[in-house]
């Protein structure tokens, strides 16, 4: 099993990384088959689904970079006050904000 921080860092560059199939082979480590993102925008269900809704997402925002605000904890479930929250079985990935997220506190940085 991954480690948690193998898992924040793909999460992290699957975010931003734009390349199709670079950023889906990210998507695929960052994911389970079954994982489900949901935030009050957008979700997307499986691997296919979320990295479609990654696409559609850097086409929305071009240029944004997602940045890591602190060193990620293990847990079941993360939600973020901004609204965007990942639950996955066996903590398969954190939820990120547009900009930055904090896992200690799990406070949105614009």
């Amino acid at each position: 099993m991954p480690r948690i921080t193998e898992i924040v860092d793909s999460y992290i560059a699957a975010w931003n990384e734009t390349d199709p199939e670079r950023r889906r082979m990210l998507v695929e480590r960052s994911f389970s088959e079954d994982a489900s993102y949901v935030d009050p925008l957008m979700s997307g269900e499986g691997v296919e689904r979320i990295d479609a809704m990654i696409a559609a997402a850097q086409q929305q925002f071009p240029g944004h970079r997602f940045s890591l605000a602190a060193a990620p904890m293990p847990t079941t479930t993360v939600s973020a006050s901004a609204g965007h929250s990942l639950s996955t079985a066996a903590s398969r990935s954190p939820a990120a904000s547009i900009s930055q997220w904090s896992p200690s506190t799990a406070a949105y940085a614009p």
